[in-house]
């Protein structure tokens, strides 16, 4: 019975060391974080090392596009989580339209997203403005030509105190003039999509 008795103590003893250690390592690795989600702060103090675990603990629910970023590295005391929900896009490749939740921000950066990408694709329609519905064309050829090009004649207005205020004299007058620039046409199953100055 004696031994018994010590053994049951020693499991007791190396159950309590555990027990400390275990807590000791959390309170050395307990944090306080702002989780900045729509709008609103949520300061978390927390053990977690994991974005997303951390957002969770703070009661916020990611949806599967959704992107945690962080103001640092690692996860530390003072860390910023911000939560970027994604939105739905409405994408046309090829006449075919699908939505898809992205958190990017551009038209160029959902195409890449989907693996549209230049030089194969070009995003020729940003409806719009907002990204919100975009249409992507396929490159199947390109041509370059040479074109000149009117410069327009560039103002310099220099102030001159012998002159009253809001009166303007012209000194000399220039001549608008041309340049000669290489123009990109890039063409989808032979229909013209898009142009640039290269």
């Amino acid at each position: 019975i004696h031994k018994t008795h010590k053994r049951y103590i020693s499991s007791v003893v190396a159950g309590l060391i555990v027990t400390a250690v275990t807590m000791t390592g959390f309170s050395y690795n307990d944090k306080t974080v702002t989780v900045m989600v729509d709008g609103a702060a949520h300061t978390v103090r927390t053990h977690l090392n994991s974005n997303e675990g951390i957002v969770r603990d703070a009661g916020v629910k990611l949806n599967p596009n959704d992107k945690v970023i962080s103001s640092s590295s690692t996860v530390q005391n003072g860390t910023t989580l911000t939560v970027v929900r994604a939105i739905p896009v409405y994408v046309t490749v090829n006449g075919k339209t699908r939505a898809v939740f992205t958190t990017e921000t551009t038209a160029q950066g959902v195409a890449n997203e989907l693996g549209f990408k230049a030089p194969n694709y070009v995003v020729v329609g940003d409806e719009n403005g907002s990204g919100t519905r975009i249409t992507i064309a396929q490159v199947t050829s390109r041509s370059l030509s040479t074109v000149d090009q009117e410069v327009a004649v560039e103002v310099v207005r220099q102030k001159d105190d012998t002159m009253a205020k809001g009166e303007e004299e012209v000194v000399q007058v220039g001549q608008p003039g041309l340049e000669r620039v290489q123009r990109e046409t890039l063409y989808s199953n032979g229909t013209v999509i898009k142009t640039n100055d290269v």
